[in-house]
């Protein structure tokens, strides 16, 4: 004969005691990976922008350097064909879009030396950003 207290009957609900072997996640277990894995991406997001627009800003200036470096050149060459009193300040914008200068020549100590600062500005709120500051030597 059976126990009736080792089978259950057909009428009652069992309860089973959880085992502690038993393998498997929680529901709270699960929204608090998701919550983590959501901060790390939300922030990896925001690194992400952040890069984006240092690379536009490097990007930038480095065409402002060769920009700059071409105005320099243009400021010797004329130096060179008319000499040092050709060259005058000026100010004005380049071909390429969002890009302007402004050159200011100024005499030196030395007659035969000018000093020509030239800025290119491609960001209003860094203007100095690409600054040149070039000796011309007129021809001797």
């Amino acid at each position: 004969m059976r126990s009736p207290t080792t089978e259950p009957s057909l009428g009652a609900a069992t309860v089973r005691p959880r085992r502690s072997n038993q393998r498997g996640f929680t529901l709270l277990e699960i929204l608090i990976a998701v919550t983590i894995i959501g901060v790390g991406f939300t922030a990896l997001l925001g690194l992400h922008g952040s890069n984006i627009r240092h690379t536009v800003f490097n990007q930038q200036l480095s065409l402002a350097t060769l920009l700059a470096r071409d105005s320099v050149s243009q400021l010797q060459f004329i130096a060179n064909t008319k000499g040092l009193d050709a060259l005058s300040s000026s100010s004005g914008s380049f071909d390429t879009p969002g890009f302007r200068y402004e050159i200011e020549i100024s005499e030196t100590e030395l007659e035969e030396v000018r000093r020509a600062v030239v800025r290119v500005i491609f960001d209003d709120r860094a203007p100095r950003a690409c600054e040149v500051i070039y000796f011309i030597r007129g021809q001797v």
